[in-house]
């Protein structure tokens, strides 16, 4: 009876033993699949990455030879800072003969260097409404 009792346990634990043995199974090929998706995940965005910072070298390297280019060339904006001494006659005939004040002509050249440098005085004049267009031509043909 004993060998008999023995036998039982030994069988109870085999059958446990096995239960555990399965769910540990089970549960490393669980964590097995999870550990492998994360390992593809990482992989891909490591693979992205890479893509991304070949993309950013080679715009940092197109940037640097238009820089590099942009310096090496002579400058093709046109240096017309100073204003001419004709238009600068008219504008003094214009104030001398009070067809304009020199409050005028002052508002009118902030505006210039403000807001629109391409522009002459006698425009900005004409513009702001100082001035008229037949009154400009009239002081320009003398």
């Amino acid at each position: 009876m004993i060998i008999l009792y023995i036998s039982l346990i030994l069988l109870l634990f085999g059958v446990i033993d096995a239960f555990l043995l399965r769910y540990i199974r089970q549960w490393e090929s669980r964590k097995l699949k999870e550990l492998q998706q994360q390992d593809t995940a990482l992989d891909l965005a490591y693979k992205n990455m890479v893509k991304e910072t070949q993309q950013l070298k080679a715009k940092v390297e197109s940037i640097q030879h238009q820089h590099a280019a942009s310096h090496d060339k002579p400058s093709e904006e046109p240096k017309e800072r100073s204003l001419p001494s004709p238009q600068i006659d008219i504008v003094t005939q214009l104030v001398q003969h009070g067809a304009i004040t020199q409050e005028q002509v002052n508002k009118a050249r902030q505006y210039q260097k403000g807001i629109d440098p391409s522009r002459s005085i006698e425009e900005i004049l004409i513009f702001l409404g100082s001035l008229d267009q037949k009154t400009l031509e009239k002081y320009t043909r003398s």
